[in-house]
C-alpha cells in the first residue's frame, strides 16, 4: 500500500506543476507571501528551492506582507534526523488566504507534512508547489468573492 501511495504522489508531483492554473480571462498572477521558519540547513535549501519555483511560475508573484489580499505559504522546518543531523528536514507546509481585514492569520486552505532529504529538495519544492496550485485552484472555484479580492481593480 505504501508503495502505491508513493507512486501516485510521484506521478502527481511530476504532472501537476506542468498543468497551467486555469486562469479566467484577465486574471492576474496570484500574490504569494513565502514565510520560512526554521534553522536547519536542509530547511534553508528547501525554502530557497520553493522561492525559486515561485519566481519561475507565471501563475504566482511574490508579494509583500501587507496590502492586497494574498496567499501565504508557510514552510516550517526542523532537522529530521537525530542520528545524522543535517541530512534531512521535516517540513510542515500551510497555505493560507490572508488579508489585512481578516482576524489572526486568515483562512487555512491546505496543509502538507513531508520529510525531505538533501538530495530531494527540488522534488519536495515541486510537491509544495503542487499543493499551493491545488489550494489556489480550489479557492478560485469554491469562493469567487475571496478570489476576486486578490485580483487588481
Amino acid at each position: 500500500m505504501r508503495f502505491h501511495v508513493q507512486w501516485v504522489l510521484a506521478v502527481l508531483c511530476t504532472v501537476l506543476p506542468w498543468l497551467p492554473l486555469q486562469a479566467a480571462e484577465g486574471d492576474a498572477p496570484v500574490p504569494v507571501v513565502l514565510r520560512h521558519a526554521g534553522t536547519d540547513p536542509v530547511g534553508f535549501v528547501l525554502a530557497a528551492a520553493v522561492s525559486q519555483a515561485l519566481t519561475a511560475a507565471p501563475e504566482f508573484r511574490q508579494a509583500g506582507e501587507g496590502g492586497t489580499p494574498r496567499v501565504v505559504l508557510i514552510v516550517a522546518t526542523v532537522d529530521g534526523s537525530v542520528e545524522d543531523p543535517g541530512k534531512q528536514t521535516a517540513a510542515s507546509i500551510n497555505v493560507l488566504y490572508d488579508a489585512d481585514t481578516l482576524p489572526l492569520n486568515g483562512y487555512l486552505l491546505s496543509g502538507l507534512v513531508q520529510v525531505c532529504g538533501i538530495t530531494r529538495t527540488e522534488a519536495c519544492a515541486q510537491e509544495i508547489m503542487a499543493t499551493l496550485l491545488a489550494a489556489v485552484t480550489r479557492l478560485r472555484t469554491s469562493d469567487p468573492e475571496l478570489w476576486s479580492a486578490m485580483q487588481p481593480r
